[in-house]
């Protein structure tokens, strides 16, 4: 018969290093020029990202550093000397006038300041502490779409060297 003759063995070896290989094999990778046009990262993170991405070791919510100003800018005031001497018989422009920022000064108490501070701060952190079974949490037998039992005030960060966390 003819299929007697003919054998559906695969012979495997080890991929010779030839040039027409190498040549092959390069055209399968990318360079870095076109992943960064497709938005790979393709640089290094620097440590301020890292701590942007880290989340929640409770409620999984991603938790952020926002760095606070010391002082925050009320009044800019433009000199004579800021403008340009060619503008001197122009029109005035808005941006040669004093410039004050929209809002009221923060030494005025207002009512609302007044009822933030009476009324505690609004927790951040809310979680379950049990599984899921049947859609339903074993810690509070509540159903998965509801909020968690436990409610603390601040998010907890992983320890550094924590596997989940990577």
């Amino acid at each position: 018969m003819m299929g007697d003759s003919v054998k559906n063995e695969t012979w495997w070896s080890t991929i010779e290093e030839t040039p027409v290989n190498i040549e092959k094999l390069l055209l399968l990778c990318h360079n870095q020029g076109q992943l960064e046009k497709e938005s790979y990262i393709v640089d290094c993170l620097t440590p301020a990202q890292i701590d942007a991405k880290s989340r929640c070791a409770n409620c999984n919510a991603r938790v952020k550093r926002r760095p606070r100003a010391s002082t925050p800018l009320n009044h800019i005031t433009l000199n004579a000397t800021d403008r340009n001497e060619e503008d001197h018989g122009k029109i005035d422009t808005p941006g040669s006038k004093d410039i004050q920022k929209r809002g009221k000064p923060r030494t005025e108490s207002t009512a609302q300041d007044l009822k933030s501070a009476a009324t505690p701060p609004r927790p951040k952190c809310r979680y379950h502490t049990g599984r899921v079974r049947y859609k339903i949490f074993s810690c509070c037998r509540k159903h998965v779409s509801q909020p968690g039992c436990v409610i603390e005030q601040e998010h907890t960060l992983p320890p550094f060297n924590d596997p989940k966390a990577r």
